[in-house]
């Protein structure tokens, strides 16, 4: 997945009206290159960013407050993310793109 523009992070917590049970949603705004729409009743046209709500992770959700938390210096963080849908068919934030590296022999062990 490439770079996510990541303009916010943070977590909704309450109390559900209908159930009273708490809840805690992790989530974060990733800004998406702005797609024009045009059909017969609605046209948006534009340039620029389009600000996406995006679920995170209970699971890797601290680590990416901590990583937005020591990166952000008052613009958005490009940061490697994984995504994956949940049961529901929504993007959701899994954990950080594992960076891939590779390797090269030695010189010394190669015969010329």
């Amino acid at each position: 997945m490439p770079k996510l523009l990541v303009a916010a992070v943070f977590t909704n917590t309450g109390v559900a009206k209908a159930s009273g049970n708490p809840y805690s949603m992790p989530r974060a705004t990733v800004l998406g290159d702005f797609i024009d729409v045009e059909n017969s009743n609605f046209q948006s046209r534009g340039l620029g960013f389009n600000p996406v709500e995006l679920s995170v992770s209970p699971a890797f959700s601290d680590s990416l407050h901590k990583y937005f938390a020591d990166n952000f210096k008052g613009l958005p963080v490009s940061i490697d993310l994984v995504t994956s849908l949940d049961r529901e068919g929504r993007n959701i934030i899994t954990g950080f793109e594992k960076a891939t590296v590779s390797v090269v022999p030695s010189t010394s062990s190669l015969k010329i």
